[in-house]
């Protein structure tokens, strides 16, 4: 707030703040972020989670967001699907006269009208946008292949443990079989009863349906269940992901495809629906990973299942006074808010409405972005590449996993780019890998005190940043505080092509359906 630029370290760009083709390659807002020193403030540094998260899984997923940063960059100057008359790597969807695209020329009464819509243009996204569905698509089946063909022992012997264990009158320690010293203390605790978590299901579930059918979502009810029903068969593989490489894989934009085919032409159903699909996976995988750190601390189960259910409850009325007051604050949700309040998450899910829930999954990938659909196919193929490889090579691949190496290519469009990942693996190599191997004993006994430390002190910082000058609207304007949005590069609106001289590119009238 007082320092901005020692967050913004776009440094590069302010040698030619007028150069296009320097922000787009090396900018950190609008550009792709090729720059050795991106930033001095931990909340970028720990985007990847470097000091939690094993070397391995961070080197793999920077080597992804490297490779891709190239693809983009063959994309764009190739103007590929006329991506080069665009920003890079934004998440706003366009038309085809370069502008921000007007949904309500293409809406009647909250619904998609196809008249309007030929009259007007196909929703066109950046080039780094374009790479994130491409990547997220890639990864849903690769992940999908790769776990089941890696992984099967594993997940049959945890198949049969759950069956063996959920009994409401099994007396059974779920920990019994597991002779480790971890295991052996959980069975001194008393378990949590599988009836708790049935109690909160069902709980949930009434809830969230009663929720649907009530409230003006334009939802129906049997579509929320279809979706949470896919995100429990997604949930083994992507569980398996986080447990290895502290990776969460989202479902995200596959439920936003598949509520584009269910509800056509409904926006507002389709983003109800991907938010249920989304936490499905999302507060399952978070659930275990809780239980996870619970269990190396030796906490007792019931214990941390109460704490749980409490901060539920409490974060539901956080979360509702926190959106209230983000909500209120000015230019909120922009590119080129002064306090980086550029709702990058929020964006990508309006986008992703607009061109799955408003012109329909069938008219973006056959007419506007075929090829994109070909990922699937793709993802698949290369997950049994690597399974074979894998098995075949196990030593030489042992710290490669394509997984999160896929996860790497879908960070951009969202506002993310190599200078929120480029600190965190300088980060993660000195102390996952150099510190770790060298000095041991120091990495296990501060390391994670460190990454805490930090973590909280940003948190706390916030705080009192936001109460005592954002609040009150105090404003500090000096070089330090400007100098990272001067330019291109803050203006986050710079373009590798002008529009042509017929005021529009891509596909024009008659030319889309």
């Amino acid at each position: 707030y007082i320092f901005t630029a020692l967050s913004v370290f776009n440094w590069m760009t302010w040698i030619s703040p007028q150069n296009v083709k320097l922000a787009i390659v090396t900018g950190s807002t609008l550009g792709l972020g090729f720059n050795p020193i991106t930033t001095f403030d931990w909340a970028v540094i720990n985007r990847s989670r470097p000091l939690v998260r094993p070397f391995f899984a961070v080197a793999n997923q920077y080597a992804g967001v490297v490779i891709s940063a190239f693809a983009i960059l063959i994309m764009y100057w190739t103007n590929y699907k006329d991506s080069s008359y665009l920003p890079i790597n934004t998440s706003p969807t366009y038309d085809n006269s370069g502008g921000r695209y007007n949904i309500s020329r293409v809406m009647t009464d909250g619904k998609f009208n196809y008249t309007k819509y030929i009259d007007y243009s196909p929703p066109y996204i950046s080039a780094g946008h374009l790479v994130l569905y491409g990547g997220t698509y890639t990864m849903y089946t690769l992940s999908f292949v790769f776990i089941f063909l890696t992984e099967w022992p594993t997940l049959k012997q945890f198949v049969k443990n759950t069956v063996k264990n959920i009994s409401f009158k099994s007396k059974n320690s779920v920990f019994s079989g597991f002779n480790d010293p971890f295991s052996v203390a959980a069975r001194k605790h008393q378990e949590v009863p599988d009836l708790w978590f049935l109690a909160v299901l069902v709980t949930s579930f009434v809830f969230g349906i009663i929720g649907v059918a009530v409230y003006p979502s334009q939802t129906p009810v049997w579509v929320v269940v279809v979706v949470i029903l896919i995100g429990i068969a997604l949930l083994i593989p992507t569980s398996v992901v986080y447990a290895v490489t502290g990776y969460m894989l989202e479902m995200n934009e596959l439920a936003s495809l598949i509520c584009g085919y269910m509800i056509p032409g409904n926006p507002i159903g389709n983003v109800v629906s991907r938010l249920y699909g989304y936490n499905t996976d999302a507060q399952a995988e978070n659930f275990i990973g809780d239980m996870k750190m619970a269990h190396y601390s030796r906490l007792p189960p019931r214990a941390v299942f109460r704490g749980q259910i409490i901060a539920v409850c409490v974060q539901i009325f956080v979360t509702l006074a926190a959106v209230y007051v983000v909500l209120g604050l000015p230019d909120v949700c922009t590119l080129t808010q002064v306090n980086k309040f550029t709702c990058p998450y929020s964006q990508g899910i309006y986008t992703a409405a607009l061109l799955y829930g408003v012109v329909g999954p069938d008219r973006i990938l056959n007419t506007v972005y075929p090829t994109i659909k070909y990922c699937f196919l793709i993802g698949a193929c290369l997950g049994v590449f690597f399974a074979v490889v894998r098995k075949y090579f196990p030593r030489q691949t042992k710290f490669i996993h394509p997984v999160v190496i896929i996860s790497g290519v879908s960070i951009w469009g969202t506002g993310y780019n190599l200078s929120y990942y480029t600190p965190g693996f300088i980060a993660s190599f000195f102390f996952m890998y150099y510190i770790r191997r060298r000095y041991l004993a120091w990495w296990t006994k501060y390391t994670y005190i460190l990454t805490s430390g930090l973590t909280a002190g940003v948190a706390f910082a916030a705080i009192v940043i936001f109460a005592a000058l954002q609040y009150q609207q105090v404003k500090l304007t000096w070089w330090g505080s400007t100098v990272s949005q001067s330019g291109v590069d803050g203006s986050a609106n710079g373009r590798l092509r002008e529009i042509p001289e017929s005021g529009y590119f891509g596909l024009g009238a008659g030319q889309f359906t």
